[in-house]
């Protein structure tokens, strides 16, 4: 009994797999194409690399700022302690570009 009972889900899942299939089909709605077919890999490769290109430049400005507000302290250290954790954040910003490639394969990959 508790075998049948088992098997209840599978029955069920293959009957509406079967019913659902067939409507797609229909409806000519294929099971085979992929993200590169579709070309929504390559705009969102294009917007990764839009965003590293902008987030360069932004981490650059952000180490000049940081450089500027480090040398400017003139001994007070609120000022001192402002530049090192802005020269710290920068370089954290910039490895998380660095590794947005990497991010967006990885997000991508929960549909997957």
């Amino acid at each position: 009994m508790k075998a049948s009972i088992k098997k209840i889900p599978v029955v069920l899942s293959l009957l509406a797999f079967t019913v659902i299939g067939g409507a797609w089909s229909k409806a000519g709605v294929s099971t085979n194409s992929s993200l590169d077919s579709a070309g929504i890999f390559k705009d969102l490769n294009s917007i990764v690399n839009l965003v590293i290109a902008l987030g360069g430049f932004w981490v650059l400005v952000m180490l000049i700022i940081g450089g500027m507000l480090l040398s400017g302290s003139n001994g007070n250290p609120q000022r001192r302690t402002a530049g090192l954790v802005s020269l710290a954040t920068s370089f954290g910003g910039g490895w998380v570009i660095i590794k947005a490639h990497d991010i967006a394969g990885w997000i991508a990959s929960f549909g997957a």
